[in-house]
């Protein structure tokens, strides 16, 4: 049974959070099926006592067809949804059709840091990134001038290849990066950076041309809730493989992301080097390599988002392990045994087959983080959903990391880049266009619901059927 990154399909059991007559629930799918194999044998056994001597006979013949074949394929828009969670309410369902802007809760749990902690968090990331600044200067300004840059009032993406995973031989470590408008017209500036993971199958795209998750940025920038970012998209599910983002069975995947993309990005970008200037967002699958990422690797990750995800691996086809996962993959159990200062926002939906009972279970362990938790309860695991949040995610990272402050792009980071030359060799890299302990606290909020091997171990692309 499965359930569904956006466009996409995870499997998860049967039954577990749909009641019989929600639409989700499989109960609801049979009464579905039952009506329409009714209406088509009806029509095959009576519909010539319609006759076909008269347009009122002929329409009314059609009319029985087209009933049947409507009813059959509602029936299995609702058995899929019944075994991949896209719509968990009729609440959902509604608020996807009339675009009603649901009420959703904020909650703020474990110990914020103080403005104090965090006026001296970012005097120490300044600090590093100004030494990180003059060590990559060279290497930065022969890197941007080989990518051709040309000013845009909407940024650009552009893909490059960040080496050190392979597979079958070749080289398969593909980055999506967003350059924000500033990026060409303020050449002495840096930026804070956003990794955003994709779900299942999806891949580095659906953050361009789905998500719009760079328009949702230059609109939290214009309306003041945070500065200018860099988002990096990495594929960490090549060619449809779900690695859950890490190492094992020969393919170093964690590895890749959470040091060696990281590290390619601040020496060849002008990126922030320091923890604070780099956080971690994902949706579905993507929510759990978020939090993988964020939690395990804290000495890179000041915080990071997650929507829909969920909180140890859920392999499929493909597990590197063979047997029983590694308990650092345990990430309620490691936040419970090795905590640390990082700031977490967690969507949670308890209608969420995938995600909702175990993003509660991680939040209620996570005491010694400072946790923002944002409820929908009726929501579904589905684009739409997330998609509204983005406004909010870029509003706390504003808020809650003084890097990304808006205030922090008040005035320009003065990095010790030179202008970039004309002459330094491009990197190896392709243009894109683009497309598009508890406090209680809690205040209510409203969103608007939308509905959009080289040494490898059984590795297999993943299917669904």
């Amino acid at each position: 049974g499965g359930s569904v990154d956006g466009a996409s399909n995870r499997e998860v059991p049967y039954g577990k959070g749909g009641e019989m007559i929600e639409p989700d629930g499989m109960t609801f799918a049979v009464m579905i099926w039952i009506l329409g194999l009714l209406i088509t044998l009806f029509v095959a056994l009576r519909g010539h006592a319609f006759g076909t001597k008269s347009l009122k006979h002929i329409a009314m013949r059609l009319g029985g067809m087209l009933t049947s074949t409507f009813v059959l394929v509602l029936a299995a828009v609702v058995t899929l949804n019944a075994k991949y969670g896209w719509y968990s309410s009729w609440q959902d369902v509604q608020a996807a059709v009339t675009g009603t802007p649901p009420t959703i809760e904020q909650h703020t749990h474990g110990q914020a840091r103080t403005q104090e902690q965090k006026s001296e968090a970012a005097q120490q990331a300044q600090e590093s990134d100004a030494a990180a600044d003059s060590k990559y200067a060279a290497q930065r300004a022969r890197y941007e001038a080989g990518l051709h840059l040309k000013p845009s009032a909407t940024g650009q993406w552009i893909n490059i290849n960040v080496p050190g995973i392979r597979m079958q031989g070749n080289d398969i470590g593909r980055v999506m990066v967003w350059l924000p408008p500033s990026y060409t017209s303020d050449t002495k500036r840096t930026y804070p950076v956003i990794e955003a993971f994709h779900g299942i199958p999806g891949g580095t795209l659906d953050y361009q041309r789905v998500f719009h998750l760079d328009a949702s940025l230059r609109d939290a920038v214009s309306r003041g809730a945070m500065r200018d970012a860099i988002i990096i998209v990495p594929q960490e599910m090549p060619g449809g493989i779900d690695t859950e983002c890490v190492d094992g069975g020969g393919l170093n995947m964690e590895t890749w992301l959470t040091s060696m993309v990281p590290d390619y990005i601040t020496k060849n970008f002008r990126a922030q080097a320091s923890r604070e200037a780099w956080t971690t967002i994902g949706v579905s699958a993507g929510g759990w390599c978020s939090s993988m990422a964020t939690i395990l690797h804290p000495d890179r990750y000041a915080g990071g988002a997650s929507l829909g995800g969920y909180y140890s691996p859920q392999f499929a086809t493909w597990n590197p392990f063979k047997g029983k996962v590694p308990e650092r993959y345990d990430l309620i159990a490691q936040v419970k045994k090795n905590p640390h200062p990082q700031s977490l926002w967690v969507l949670v939906s308890g209608a969420d087959k995938l995600s909702g009972a175990s993003s509660e279970a991680f939040i209620k362990a996570a005491t010694a983080y400072d946790v923002t938790q944002v409820d929908l309860p009726h929501a579904g695991h589905r684009v739409g959903v997330w998609q509204s949040t983005f406004p909010d995610v870029f509003t706390w990272m504003g808020k809650t990391f003084p890097m990304f402050a808006a205030s922090a792009g008040s005035t320009s980071q003065q990095s010790a880049s030179p202008s970039p030359s004309s002459s330094p060799s491009a990197p190896s890299s392709q243009m894109q266009p683009s497309a598009s302990p508890l406090t209680g606290r809690h205040r209510a909020l409203t969103h608007p619901v939308t509905g959009s091997t080289n040494g490898l171990v059984g590795l297999t692309p993943r299917t669904r059927g």
